[in-house]
């Protein structure tokens, strides 16, 4: 599968690296101490040091990209996946590699922006991405809800990631509306909506676990 897609796998790689040539490029800007950990009320609670900002975090991600891409690709059952749902795990590390840089580089060059109103919308996006994703995931040990009922019973896995599917859609919706939300009350919604969408597929698939 790596092989197939190494062109996709480089590409990604060095989108996954761009936060390191930004930090580059803003570098006589940045403070020598950096945000990298945002509290629940959103406030700013923890730092780092501009070179492991710049640099670290960004080959961190990378490092993970090709763990995941190494570790997808060697899924006894990954060859029967449709490729759409591979490419979505290298998708991931990069995607999230440019959320931190911005997060990391906004808020360190003191620009004003609430932390949830950018996490709300990248996590609507993503789940509503992942929504069409999921769907079309078979039985694997990487990717989609890996759980002891899932991976025993292969029309088990089906409903209960056709249900995840419509879940995570209107999950992923409600995220990006939490951002018409005061800002004390978009965490808790939020967390909500995530523990909805983990929690009813794995009920779900609990009650159909004995069906064939």
């Amino acid at each position: 599968m790596i092989k197939k897609h190494i062109k996709l796998l480089t590409i990604t790689t060095i989108i996954t690296l761009v936060p390191i040539i930004i930090g580059l490029l803003l570098w006589n800007k940045l403070p020598e101490s950096v945000p990298t950990h945002w509290g629940f009320k959103g406030e700013v609670n923890g730092y780092s040091s501009k070179r492991f900002a710049v640099f670290g975090l960004p080959l961190i991600m990378s490092a993970l990209q090709w763990i995941c891409a190494v570790a997808t690709s060697h899924d006894p059952k990954i060859t029967v996946q449709h490729e759409s749902v591979w490419k979505s795990v290298i998708w991931i590390c990069p995607i999230i590699s440019l959320y931190m840089g911005f997060m990391i580089y906004s808020s360190a060059l003191g620009k004003s922006f609430h932390v949830y109103n950018v996490l709300c919308l990248f996590m609507g996006i993503l789940f509503i991405y992942l929504s069409r994703i999921i769907a079309a995931a078979k039985p694997n040990r990487t990717i989609g809800i890996r759980i002891k009922w899932t991976l025993s019973n292969e029309k088990n896995w089906s409903i209960t990631h056709r249900l995840a599917s419509r879940i995570w859609l209107v999950g992923g919706i409600a995220m990006l509306l939490c951002i018409l939300l005061p800002h004390n009350l978009m965490p808790w919604f939020l967390v909500s909506i995530l523990l909805i969408c983990t929690i009813i597929p794995v009920i779900y698939s609990f009650i159909h676990r004995n069906e064939h």
